[in-house]
This record gives structure tokens, C-alpha cells and sequence, in this order.
């Protein structure tokens, strides 16, 4: 079955695609991670129109926190961020020192886990303090 649109397509500001894309079903909303323009888009999931973009650098990966509704980007300047989408602004990085690609968040342990693009490492943070809590190292 082909996935049809509720509403067509919308417009958005931005001067090249997209990295990442995730939905937020719970809050209604969809957000892409833009490289180029190092921003993190926020789109109303319903009606698809642009909600904001938020400087997070050159981001990458996308993941949210079901709980805070916080949003969760890698950057390739080596950050992790943590995004407060209703004020459409960072609160929170972390230097990994290594520039991240797809980034995932485990609610219960509430971990987020970076990979390095084309590296050989896997950052994990504590989401609560914004810290580094270990490295694995990846084949």
C-alpha cells in the first residue's frame, strides 16, 4: 500500500535535503536534521507545515525523548545536542570529540547513543546530565 499524504506538501526554507527524519506521534510533530543549513526543522506533523528551525550545527540523526518531548542531534563538529522543541532552542551539548551520524535514545536507561560517522566509535550519554558515561568501540 503506497503512503499517501494527509495534505499536500509544504514549502520549506531550506537550500538543500535532509539527513535524518523522525516522528514525534505523540506531540504531532516531524523533525529533519539539515547539514547544510545546521539547522534541526520542525514540521506539525498534521498539517505539514513549518513549525521553526532551531542552529544546532551541522546536524545528524534525530531521536526523541518520549518523556521530556526533547530532541536529541549529533553534529559533525563533534556534538551531541539536546534540542527543547517548544522553545526552539538548544539547552544542552556535549563535546564527543568525533562527528556523529545516526544518533537512537533508550528511554529506560535513559541513554543516547551517538556513532561516529565512518568511525569506529559509539558515544554513549546520559540523557539527565547531559554527560558522557563510556565509548564502544565498533568494528
Amino acid at each position: 500500500m503506497p503512503i499517501v499524504p494527509m495534505t499536500p506538501p509544504q514549502p520549506v526554507a531550506i537550500s538543500s535535503g535532509f539527513d535524518y527524519v523522525t516522528v514525534d506521534a505523540q506531540r504531532g510533530r516531524v523533525y529533519a536534521a539539515h547539514t547544510a543549513s545546521q539547522t534541526l526543522l520542525i514540521v506539525n506533523a498534521e498539517t505539514g507545515k513549518e513549525l521553526g528551525q532551531v542552529d544546532a550545527g551541522s546536524t545528524h540523526g534525530v531521536a526523541v525523548n518520549p518523556t521530556t518531548g526533547h530532541v536529541y542531534t549529533g553534529t559533525t563538529e563533534g556534538l551531541v545536542v539536546e534540542v527543547d522543541p517548544v522553545a526552539q532552542k538548544v539547552v544542552a551539548t556535549t563535546d564527543v570529540k568525533g562527528k556523529i551520524d545516526a544518533i537512537a535514545f533508550d528511554p529506560v536507561l535513559h541513554r543516547i547513543y551517538a556513532d561516529e560517522d565512518d568511525g569506529t566509535r559509539m558515544f554513549v550519554i546520559d540523557s539527565e546530565t547531559m554527560k558522557s558515561v563510556g565509548t564502544v568501540a565498533l568494528p
